[in-house]
């Protein structure tokens, strides 16, 4: 699951998982909106 946004000249996916989903991704603190897509991700499952 994860969270695609503009910003200018940049796109920034944050994806919410588990598990790095490719080598070079960075780990970042979670925000709120981060929370709540994975809390209703994980229940439409």
């Amino acid at each position: 699951m994860g969270n695609l946004k503009n910003t200018g000249d940049k796109t920034i996916l944050r994806i919410v998982g588990e598990e790095k989903p490719l080598e070079g991704a960075v780990s970042v603190a979670p925000t709120l909106e981060d929370l709540y897509l994975y809390y209703f991700q994980e229940e439409e499952r």
